[in-house]
């Protein structure tokens, strides 16, 4: 009677995953990505899967086996496993690798939507050391997790190499989307994620675990695992581990971070975060964030806190960021920090536009001209001094001179246009309107619009 009521409701929870309205998702603006979806080489056998099939099936396209179990147990490096649409209720573990020349791809057919819906576990396993596998067009529903590599201890566990995770649709889970602890050479794009409570994607461990991971044109929504901001709903997320790119992708409504990377060497570059606790929350330097829009975020819309050991710049470019608790704070340097370059950027609507709360003997070297600050008090990050806006004159003698920045009143005088839509251009007669550095600006905007001779200050 267990076993009847349980499949029962698994049942039910794959039906009610086919019901996830198009309504339920946010207008996406169409944020401008670099980074192409690659062509892998196959020339392995087409197998095919369906629910009305057979595992006694020869796994033709006339005989197509039933379970996704049964049918990854038969892969071998260069072939193709194509999903039927419909309802997969199986957790399924890949056990078999590809080659650099023979990937194996698991996809949905052409126009179809397959669905694997998991039981208790997680919906989707990869075995320590598979390699060359791609995943494409699946959504991926109902389980504890729904993409997990088996391998967080090392060194026990051999890293997943060369994965990829094309236009796959995570939701509804109860872990997380996709938790990828040792990872090398992984490509995450053109997916989403939504409903989640430990967030959309995570990478590594705390003791490192992954390298070389491109996050690209994803976006990620509505997570909440009701411990508001004690808790793990980020939109992304990395542990640990060296080199992370995060480009154009948009985070709404996470109870969390938009973006939460201890990892270093990260880039962040076109992307945009709207309600979450802190937008971007990153760890070590070098950090790279470019063309980027944080709005409506209840603590930082950018927290760094790199130890400076090793590295030496943090580097912030074209960038908007409005109506945050602290707009920018740097907290937690370990050692001395070499640099942190903050230009073309605006810091609107915070209690604060810069803070720093590291321990006395570190130095900063700040270099934060062609900005504009509005509606925040100013707390320099070297010193700590905090400057009304009536002291615009000592505040811009305490960093250097800033003779390109500017401190206005009130978001009022900003004349931001499109902040709602997401576009937030500084309109004719704002300070931040063609007043930004052709040599340090971002030569094109978010959405790949070229900037012109005389760019905006900000991200449009």
């Amino acid at each position: 009677m267990r076993l009847y009521a349980r499949s029962i409701l698994l049942a039910l929870l794959c039906m009610a995953s086919l019901s996830v309205s198009a309504s339920d998702e946010p207008v996406w603006l169409p944020l401008h990505f670099e980074t192409p979806i690659p062509q892998r080489p196959t020339g392995g056998r087409e197998l095919h899967v369906s629910p009305q099939g057979h595992d006694g099936g020869d796994g033709s396209a006339a005989k197509p086996w039933k379970t996704l179990a049964h049918a990854v147990a038969q892969l071998k490096a260069g072939d193709t496993l194509t999903l039927a649409a419909g309802q997969y209720k199986e957790n399924v573990t890949l056990k078999a690798s590809g080659t650099e020349k023979a990937w194996i791809v698991i996809r949905s057919a052409p126009g179809a939507q397959a669905v694997i819906c998991g039981d208790d576990g997680i919906v989707l396993t990869l075995e320590p050391g598979v390699a060359f596998v791609r995943l494409e067009n699946l959504e991926i529903a109902s389980g504890s997790h729904g993409l997990r590599c088996n391998n967080s201890k090392a060194p026990a566990n051999a890293p997943v190499r060369d994965l990829d995770v094309i236009g796959c649709y995570f939701h509804d889970l109860r872990g997380v989307g996709v938790k990828l602890y040792r990872v090398e050479r992984a490509l995450v794009h053109s997916c989403r994620f939504t409903k989640i409570p430990d967030g959309g994607a995570g990478f590594g461990t705390g003791d490192g675990g992954a390298k070389d991971v491109k996050v690209v044109n994803c976006k990620s929504w509505n997570h909440n695992d009701g411990q508001g901001a004690a808790g793990d709903s980020d939109g992304f997320h990395a542990e640990g581990g060296a080199g992370f790119l995060f480009e154009a992708c948009e985070v709404r409504d996470v109870t969390e971070d938009g973006i939460d990377c201890k990892g270093g060497n990260v880039a962040i570059r076109n992307c945009r975060v709207v309600r979450a606790h802190n937008g971007f929350k990153l760890w070590t330097a070098p950090i790279r964030v470019e063309n980027c829009v944080v709005q409506d975020v209840a603590e930082n819309a950018l927290k760094l806190a790199a130890e400076a050991g090793r590295a030496d710049e943090i580097r912030v470019r074209s960038s908007t960021f409005v109506n945050a608790g602290d707009i920018l704070a740097v907290f937690s340097i370990k050692g001395p920090v070499g640099r942190l370059s903050i230009r073309d950027c605006i810091l609107a609507g915070g209690r604060k536009a810069l803070i720093g709360t590291w321990k006395d003997g570190v130095s900063l070297e700040l270099d934060a001209d062609h900005n504009v600050y509005a509606d925040s008090p100013l707390l320099l990050a070297t010193s700590k001094q905090k400057f009304a806006p009536a002291a615009w004159d000592e505040f811009a003698k305490a960093t250097g001179g800033q003779a390109h920045a500017r401190y206005v009143a009130s978001m009022d005088e900003l004349k931001l246009e499109k902040l709602a839509e997401g576009q937030p251009a500084p309109a004719a007669g704002s300070p931040a309107f063609e007043a930004g550095d052709p040599a340090q600006a971002a030569p094109a905007d978010p959405l790949g619009r070229p900037r012109g001779k005389k760019p905006n200050i900000g991200a449009y």
